[in-house]
């Protein structure tokens, strides 16, 4: 049985076989997204916002080219599912639980988010504190992306301590706070590790020595997960 990510790399190879070129990855990542919505049942997620009959049959149709065309992908995406959560179960999980760690599972090796999209994801779990989700400055939301990068490039967090002013980091309180980053952004964290890696395996593979390698992930991470451009590295 397939993987995500091997799931993924079928549908790119297909696809580059039609087109004869290198499939872009945000297509790629579009295609995925559509496939996996038609593999868990969740078609009413393409008719939101939709107001005219004309959209509305428009899309009845492309989702049925869809479903034709991606038979078998469908399929395998099901499986892979259903599998995560028999396994799951196996190790004791309830189904929420469970179900939580498809979800992870589906957008880390199937969806492959970059940076942009995993700061997208921070900011709809800071926004759903309240029903309905509150809107977040940008100045809150770097700061906490700040608070990642530096659990992300040094779990222990001692470069988050090291760089901020803030005394109490260094006590039971601080240990506290950094715990409660790492609970409530689980999932966030795990994304920036996936594509972090495969930033770095796709770097190196290039030859890139270990220097540029870091100098590049911490470009990334401060254009375009933190939102600042001329810093080079992540902040406090």
């Amino acid at each position: 049985m397939p993987t995500f990510a091997e799931i993924r790399e079928r549908i790119r190879q297909i696809l580059e076989a039609e087109d004869g070129e290198r499939c872009p990855a945000k297509k790629l990542t579009l295609l995925c997204t559509g496939v996996a919505i038609l593999a868990r049942g969740d078609v009413d997620y393409f008719f939101k916002g939709l107001r005219s009959e004309a959209e509305r049959e428009e899309t009845h149709e492309g989702l049925a080219l869809l479903q034709e065309e991606w038979l078998e992908e469908i399929r395998l995406v099901r499986a892979e599912e259903d599998r995560l959560r028999a396994e799951a179960r196996q190790q004791g999980l309830d189904d929420t639980e469970a179900e939580k760690r498809v979800r992870l599972a589906l957008v880390r090796d199937f969806f492959q988010l970059d940076y942009r999209q995993i700061r997208q994801q921070v900011q709809r779990v800071l926004s759903d504190v309240e029903d309905p989700p509150i809107p977040i400055s940008e100045e809150a939301l770097r700061t906490v992306c700040r608070v990642l990068c530096h659990l992300l490039l040094n779990p222990s967090g001692l470069t988050l301590r090291m760089q901020c002013t803030d005394p109490s980091l260094w006590g039971d309180e601080g240990e506290a706070q950094i715990a409660y980053m790492r609970q409530r952004f689980a999932a966030e964290l795990e994304l920036l590790t996936a594509e972090t890696g495969r930033l770095i395996d796709a770097s190196e593979a290039r030859g890139m020595s270990d220097n540029a390698v870091r100098r590049m992930i911490e470009t990334r991470l401060n254009r375009e997960f933190i939102g600042k451009r001329r810093r080079r590295r992540p902040e406090c």
